[in-house]
Parts: structure tokens; C-alpha cells; sequence
């Protein structure tokens, strides 16, 4: 009942943007437009687009050293396993195969070994 369109553009020549729309039957929801000043005047508005990931993300990628960091001094491992890892990298070949097809592609794992029985990423 639903369909889903990922688009990805690499390279994009004016900056790094991320964002998200979701439109359904009774209104849509957009995210991931409103991270730096928007400056309006003489008619017109114009926005920075940060040059890279650290305007928008050094905020959350110092909270995740963190953690690590807290849970290694308790003797604890967190973060992605290796298993996520294989996983992420599948899905990446996949989109680069759909890519050059134009189509459809199937992402297809290897069964999940038993050391990752434990694992909520699934």
C-alpha cells in the first residue's frame, strides 16, 4: 500500500544537503531543510548550504564517540557490529546496481550467523 522513492545525488557540486519528505493522502511532512539562517530581503530568500557533513551532524557525532567512550571505560561494547557493517555495504551495492539499470534490485543477505543471534540491528 505504499511506494517508496530513495533518490541520491553524489557530487552534487553545490554542497551537502540531507532531507526527507513524506506526502500522503491528507498533507505531506519535509524535514532536513531548516539547519542553517535563512535570510530574507528584497523579494527574495537565500539559504547557506553547508560545504559539508559537520554543520549539520558534529553535534551527533560527538555524542556517539561519547557513548562509546562511556560504555568502553564500563567494560561494554555499543555501536554497529560487523554484521551491520556486511549489511549496509549489500545495500549500498544494490542502489549502485539499480542505478545503473534503472531498476528494481533486491537486496539479498547471506543468512545471519549465530554469533549475531543477540544483535537487535537487524
Amino acid at each position: 500500500g505504499a511506494l517508496v522513492d530513495v533518490e541520491v545525488f553524489v557530487n552534487c557540486g553545490f554542497g551537502y544537503q540531507v532531507r526527507c519528505e513524506a506526502v500522503c493522502e491528507r498533507g505531506s511532512a519535509r524535514i532536513g531543510e531548516d539547519h542553517t539562517m535563512l535570510v530574507t530581503s528584497a523579494g527574495a530568500a537565500r539559504e547557506e548550504v553547508p560545504q559539508d557533513y559537520l554543520v549539520r551532524f558534529a553535534d551527533a557525532y560527538d555524542r556517539e564517540v561519547q557513548s562509546w567512550v562511556d560504555a568502553t571505560r564500563q567494560g561494554r561494547v555499543t555501536g554497529p557490529s560487523v554484521w551491520d557493517g556486511y549489511a549496509s555495504s549489500v545495500v549500498a551495492e544494490a542502489g549502485v546496481r539499480a542505478l545503473e539499470s534503472g531498476g528494481r534490485t533486491a537486496v539479498e543477505l547471506a543468512p545471519r550467523p549465530d554469533l549475531y543471534a543477540g544483535d537487535v540491528s537487524r
